[in-house]
């Protein structure tokens, strides 16, 4: 089973720990150590809502895990993107739990690009969301589609209104376990990144960022924290960073690994987090 691990009283994050030895390419080449691989959850009433299902080594440890939280509650399944890491079992998904329904903020239809080993597109209902909206037409309205700050491809975020956690695909994944015996949730104590900082893993995912308009992106950064102001945030990968002090110093270290030519980026983080 997948190790399953409280984020608040309505979220839990699946995680199947893998060691860091070369073998991704979102990974520095110095990283060491254990990447976590998180299928997030949220519970509402008789629905329960996850945020990717993972690549497909990870299929049969998350399924079960899922029959023993579904029990009779109905499966409603977000895919941030349409990337292996994010629907990777989404058909084994469907066939384990076949009154699973899907919704995505994605422009392609996520239940067009998996198949059944026979080669058939499994029929999952599908419910089309765009940034601005709630997840309300699935049983969600708590759960807000947010438009990335970064992203590749027709990534989307959520947030979750009740427990103030905001999920973010294939972006905050380079907080490294030391072992793999570690808490996927990291309520205390410093993030570990590559030993080439910061910077380089962001840039090893998103090497657009070199070339982009920190202006710009750096006022929409500010402008969406100060308005959802999380408590937790979990991505597809890494360790889950939770609680407001530690989720201001994450956000910190972000902005300036982001936005360097902005000598003050860690005191108006700050100054904007002690707002909030």
């Amino acid at each position: 089973m997948s190790r399953a691990e409280k984020i608040a009283d309505n979220v839990i994050c699946l995680s199947d720990i893998m060691p860091v030895d070369g073998r991704v390419s979102w990974l520095p080449p110095r990283a060491q150590g254990f990447e976590s691989y998180n299928k997030n959850l949220v519970l509402h009433g008789d629905r329960v809502l996850i945020i990717e299902t993972g690549v497909a080594c990870h299929g049969p440890s998350l399924v079960e895990s899922m029959k023993e939280i579904l029990g009779a509650k109905t499966l409603v399944v977000f895919p941030t993107r349409i990337e292996l890491d994010s629907i990777g079992n989404l058909a084994r998904l469907y066939e384990e739990f076949p009154a699973t329904e899907l919704v995505s903020a994605n422009p392609i239809a996520a239940n067009r690009l998996v198949h059944r080993p026979d080669g058939t597109t499994p029929p999952i209902p599908f419910t089309a969301v765009t940034p601005g909206q709630t997840l309300a037409a699935v049983g969600f309205p708590h759960v807000h589609v947010i438009d990335p700050i970064i992203r590749t491809l027709g990534t989307a975020w959520l947030f979750d209104d009740i427990s103030r956690t905001l999920f973010t695909g294939d972006s905050f994944c380079d907080d490294l376990l030391a072992s793999a015996d570690m808490p996927t949730v990291r309520r205390q104590g410093p993030p570990s990144f590559a030993p080439e900082g910061l910077r380089a893993s962001i840039l090893q995912k998103f090497d657009w960022l070199e070339n982009a308009s920190t202006a710009l992106l750096s006022k929409a950064w500010d402008d969406l924290f100060a308005r959802i102001a999380p408590r937790a945030i979990a991505g597809v990968r890494g360790r889950v960073c939770k609680g407001e002090e530690n989720v201001r110093e994450f956000l910190a270290l972000y902005r300036e690994a982001l936005f360097p030519d902005q000598p003050a980026a860690r005191e108006k983080v700050n100054r904007l987090a002690a707002q909030v």
